[in-house]
């Protein structure tokens, strides 16, 4: 089931970071912690309600988030699980 988790975080926080940067004129320098806490929790909001849906544990969707967003002049990177980002 960490592949249906790895879709939903995936296109859920592409999602999230594409409608946050046309918002925001594609100024990545104003993304922060903050920024990406709330696409890291709508992710989570959706695991938990697909979990309940399919009466599974949210841990059995678990998987890696590995971010980059990437502006002319700032790169934002953020992770959440094991890996790396080299």
């Amino acid at each position: 089931l960490s592949d249906i988790g790895a879709d939903v975080t995936s296109w859920g926080i592409a999602n999230k970071i594409e409608r946050w940067l046309a918002r925001h004129d594609g100024q990545v320098n104003l993304v922060n912690e903050n920024v990406v806490a709330e696409w890291i929790k709508t992710a989570q909001k959706a695991l938990v309600s697909i979990s309940a849906y399919e009466r599974r544990q949210v841990r059995d969707y678990a998987c890696t988030i590995l971010g980059i967003v990437c502006g002319i002049e700032h790169t934002v990177i953020f992770q959440i699980g094991d890996g790396a980002i080299v």
